[in-house]
């Protein structure tokens, strides 16, 4: 085999180990649980988390604000493992208060039923619930001024975990290609 298409092969390698590395620690970031939500009016009797990243498939939870921290649960939606945009979640607008609490829970019960109080708690980061707070705008309902309307049962998800491992395979096909083009430049040498 000539020396310039072993360095070639080798540094077709090279890189796919350094694509590799690179991109396990960016899949590890992107599934830490967060939960992204904004200041928002009621619409269609629903509010939408703008982001949500979760460990597992689990809920996001609406909680309505009761002596000055988190109180009772007004509204759930499902979400699935890794990323979730635009969450539009029902609630009980007759027992909203002007600050609402998005919290995520898991779902660690039977599979697509909330159950809370009971298996299907809170997600919890640094010893507290995952839960930020925000502010209902604009009154307690009607159309919005800047947001579209959407469905209550709108979820667009990615799945993190699904892209690492189409990056992975591709990765490896890289590999597995390179490792074939050493074997057949070795073979005609």
């Amino acid at each position: 085999m000539r020396a310039h298409s072993r360095s070639t092969v080798m540094a077709i390698l090279a890189v796919t180990a350094l694509l590799l590395m690179a991109a396990l620690p960016l899949a590890a970031q992107e599934m830490a649980p967060s939960v992204t939500v904004e200041d928002q009016p009621i619409v269609d009797d629903s509010v939408t988390v703008a982001k949500v990243v979760a460990p597992q498939d689990g809920w996001m939870v609406i909680h309505a604000q009761k002596d000055g921290s988190i109180g009772p649960v007004i509204g759930h939606a499902p979400v699935t493992e890794g990323e979730n945009v635009n969450v539009v979640v029902p609630i009980d607008t007759s027992a909203a208060t002007e600050t609402l609490y998005a919290m995520l829970h898991v779902d660690e019960g039977e599979k697509g039923v909330y159950e809370f109080p009971g298996p299907d708690g809170p997600v919890i980061v640094d010893g507290k619930p995952l839960a930020p707070a925000f502010m209902v705008t604009g009154g307690m309902g009607g159309p919005p001024e800047t947001l579209p309307v959407t469905g209550a049962s709108q979820v667009e998800t990615t799945n993190s975990r699904a892209l690492l491992w189409g990056m992975l395979g591709a990765l490896l096909l890289l590999a597995v290609l390179g490792a074939g083009m050493l074997r057949r430049r070795g073979s005609q040498g």
